[in-house]
């Protein structure tokens, strides 16, 4: 009973996380999809990430990074979502 209340707390945390962080999730996962090199790719997530924990530190970069991951997949970009779990 414990881990079915834990999982529906998630999953409200990474709903209520996409609709706040909607913008930079939108903004991130176009920057990185356009990039043509894992060169370019891999910077562009490193600035992607820099600029998420400037703007709202680290407590909640997983949760980021998750949702992130899944836009990126979304754009058929599953390489990029690869990088970034990494």
């Amino acid at each position: 009973m414990t881990r079915r209340v834990k999982r529906k707390i998630g999953t409200a945390s990474l709903a209520q996380a996409e609709i706040g962080y909607q913008l930079e999730l939108a903004r991130g996962a176009s920057v990185i999809a356009s990039m043509l090199t894992n060169e370019n790719m891999t910077a562009a997530i490193g600035e992607t990430l820099a600029t998420f924990v400037g703007a709202h530190g680290t407590a909640d970069l997983q949760i980021f990074v998750q949702l992130l991951g899944q836009r990126l997949v979304e754009r058929d970009r599953s390489d990029a979502a690869d990088i970034l779990s990494t």
